[in-house]
């Protein structure tokens, strides 16, 4: 009977034991299969983000690489106008240097005296004149008979500057300088304004 109670009691033992493994196999099961989860999310949630570094990174690239082409771009239209107003206005000087050998150009420099000694008023008056415009000399003498004439070099194309003595005013009627006036005018109303 002894026997039967120690098989018994062994029995209950390995019974135990059975049921005790496999809890512990159960349990182990269920936290490597946690484990295994938690990693996987985790390994997700850095893979996300990697992804999203990557994206934001190539959208960036992409902004700046179109930056650059649309920077270059520009440039180049900005090239190609100024290009297109220096043969505008290069044109326009040569056609300015025509008129100025015509009987027409005479007429506009008398006329541009009177105008200027009409604003300056009487006193000593110096007309300043480029060096080929001295030829005209008679003819503004005509308008003035007591005006000084000098040579103002940077009077390229034509006209004249006008100055009282003892005035710090100077009326500028060089075609030099209206040329230059239009320039502002020609940028804006050319269509060749590029605006940002």
């Amino acid at each position: 009977m002894e026997n039967m109670h120690v098989g018994k009691f062994l029995a209950a033992i390995k019974r135990e034991a059975a049921e005790h493994q496999k809890t512990l196999c159960t349990e182990t099961e269920s936290y490597i299969n946690d484990e295994i989860s938690r990693s996987e999310n985790e390994i997700l949630l850095e893979s996300y983000h990697m992804i999203q570094n990557r994206i934001s990174y190539i959208r960036g690239d992409i902004g700046r690489e179109r930056s650059g082409r649309q920077l270059a771009e520009k440039r180049e239209l900005f090239k190609a106008r100024d290009a297109i107003m220096a043969e505008v206005f290069t044109e326009a000087a040569k056609r300015l240097m025509a008129y100025a050998a015509t009987p027409e150009y005479i007429e506009h420099l008398k006329n541009s005296l009177s105008k200027s000694l009409a604003v300056l008023g009487e006193g000593k008056i110096t007309v300043y004149l480029c060096e080929r415009d001295l030829a005209h000399a008679a003819a503004l003498k005509s308008v003035a008979p007591k005006i000084e004439l000098a040579l103002d070099n940077s009077i390229e194309i034509g006209g004249l500057r006008v100055r009282k003595k003892g005035s710090a005013a100077l009326i500028d009627e060089s075609l030099d300088i209206k040329l230059k006036g239009q320039r502002e005018w020609f940028a804006a109303n050319s269509g060749l304004n590029l605006a940002e």
